[in-house]
């Protein structure tokens, strides 16, 4: 059995310890998003030890994240380009240490001098791996294999990257989180590596025989003042465009539980609402359905991952177009973070507006995107995946350079 210690102590045996993982809620100041990881505020546990690219034991306690390329053995493909990310396909932690907060309220406050130091000394400088003229063509590009009829809708990401990393992962996340209170935050740490995860999205939760999904498609700026925030979340919920996006990816999410659902049980209790966060809106949809008995972990993990959000339509031709297009392989990126217990309940996010250490190289990435439509125009796409990635390299003292 873990040793329950207190925040405070998880923290510092993080910095120790090899592995581990910290799930944040929003709490009581966060976004509007009602769905926490369950009750907890927050919920960590650290090991010496841990177990990679193998499906998580059952009957114990586990903390694991999945990467998006373990579609790979999932679904019998291949990335033709490497990842600057080197994390491995799966990996999880029966914890040694574990720290638990239920409905309180979670604002962890360092010194700011400790916060604005990267190794360099400097802001540093994120730079688009792609430049805006490659990015927009990309976007032409998924238009044209949409007239064609080889995807209906496809995600594009692209990835910036910045020669530093900062002083302190775990002083960064808290003051990050501080200003970007989200309901599926996380912060790993594997080895050399470091996940400062700030998501508002999950990816499937299971409470008993209930699973949940809430895939995320439309965002939009908010206003500056308060007619300005109605009209931007109005427009949202307006938009031809992303409405067509969010109805979409509940279709494939959808289909995707009702493979390892009962018949008749998928259902979608909530669709295309608008919720508010501190820097964007964005459409949510809500799918639930009863898991048919015999189904375990692995089983739905292998039907539904990974996450229709982050993918497109239908699911395994835009992944083999996503490889081509993006020009990398996304890894951890798009992947998923969460926990299971011992009763086979599990709850896990959608692994979006994250920050990426690598203490070997000396580096830190950052990814984000949009799903292109027919009705997609370019300029808007790539404006919108610089809206999701510059508050979040700016709240790190980052500078976003645009090319």
């Amino acid at each position: 059995m873990p040793i329950e210690v207190s925040l405070s102590e998880l923290l510092v045996k993080l910095r120790q310890m090899p592995y581990g993982v910290l799930l944040c809620s929003s709490g009581n100041n966060g976004a509007s998003f009602p769905s926490d990881y369950e009750t907890f505020s927050w919920l960590g546990g650290v090991s010496k030890v841990a177990r990679i690219d193998q499906w998580p034991e059952t009957n114990q306690f586990q903390f694991g994240f999945l990467s998006y390329d373990l579609k790979n053995p999932l679904q019998g493909l291949n990335s033709k380009y490497n990842s600057s990310l080197d994390w491995p396909l799966m990996g999880w932690i029966s914890p040694d240490f574990i720290s638990k907060g239920v409905n309180q309220t979670l604002n962890i406050d360092f010194t700011p001098s400790s916060l604005s130091h990267w190794k360099s000394g400097e802001n540093p400088h994120f730079f688009p791996k792609v430049n805006r003229t490659t990015y927009l063509d990309k976007v032409d590009q998924v238009r044209n294999l949409i007239r064609q009829g080889t995807v209906y809708e496809l995600n594009l990401c692209q990835a910036f990257e910045a020669n530093d990393i900062p002083t302190d992962p775990i002083s960064l996340f808290f003051h990050i989180r501080n200003q970007k209170p989200v309901s599926f935050s996380a912060l790993v740490k594997w080895e050399h590596r470091w996940l400062l995860c700030f998501s508002p999205e999950r990816f499937l939760r299971k409470s008993g025989s209930k699973l949940t999904s809430q895939p995320i498609k439309g965002t939009i700026g908010r206003g500056q003042s308060l007619e300005q925030d109605q009209l931007a979340a109005n427009k949202l919920e307006n938009s031809e465009k992303d409405r067509a996006e969010n109805v979409m990816i509940v279709d494939l999410v959808r289909n995707d539980l009702a493979k390892v659902c009962e018949t008749g049980s998928v259902q979608v209790p909530d669709l295309m609402k608008v919720y508010s966060f501190p820097t964007v809106h964005q459409m949510i949809s809500t799918v639930t359905g009863s898991l048919k008995k015999g189904e375990s972990f692995e089983s739905v993990i292998q039907s539904c991952f990974p996450m229709g959000s982050m993918t497109g339509a239908p699911k395994r031709e835009a992944m083999i177009q996503i490889d081509e297009l993006e020009g990398f392989a996304r890894n951890l990126f798009s992947g998923s973070v969460g926990y299971i217990n011992a009763d086979g309940n599990f709850d896990f996010n959608v692994l979006i507006r994250s920050l990426y250490l690598d203490e070997r190289t000396k580096k830190t990435y950052c990814f984000a995107g949009g799903a292109i439509t027919y009705q997609s125009e370019p300029e808007e796409e790539y404006e919108e995946s610089l809206l999701k990635a510059e508050p979040l390299i700016q709240m790190a003292g980052g500078i976003l350079k645009r090319t």
